[in-house]
């Protein structure tokens, strides 16, 4: 009996190693997940855009979603003038906004109503 115990103990460990170093290699040195996929959500809440960093492949499409207590606008940088990247700009206060990002390149935004509220997409 004390030995069925132990297997389950040491299995467990070996578990919980795994799932340490599965979320370690996933994340940056800054603790932000980055993730390559297609089709990627960006929410805004109350505290900002999560994922506040996103590496998406050429040709994906984002799709913002607001899930605040405040209206959203997202716009590339810089504030007020969006010229960084013009096309980028959701022009109005809409729940939802859908970018496909066509070109590769870093996308800094803001949310033009709480500008301090900042992401990035990186487009490789």
């Amino acid at each position: 009996m004390k030995k069925e115990y132990l297997i389950i103990v040491v299995a467990l460990v070996f578990l919980g190693i795994g799932a340490v170093f599965s979320s370690r290699s996933m994340s940056g040195g800054d603790g932000q997940v980055s993730v390559i996929s297609e089709g990627n959500n960006v929410v805004y809440t109350n505290s900002g855009f999560s994922p506040q960093t996103l590496t998406v492949g050429v040709g994906t499409t984002i799709v913002f979603t607001n899930q605040s207590d405040n209206q959203m606008w997202v716009a590339s940088d810089p504030h007020p003038v969006h010229t960084n990247h013009p096309a980028f700009d959701q022009v109005g206060d809409e729940d939802t906004y859908s970018f496909t990002f066509t070109e590769i390149g870093t996308y800094n935004y803001h949310n033009h109503l709480i500008p301090s509220s900042v992401g990035m997409i990186i487009v490789e």
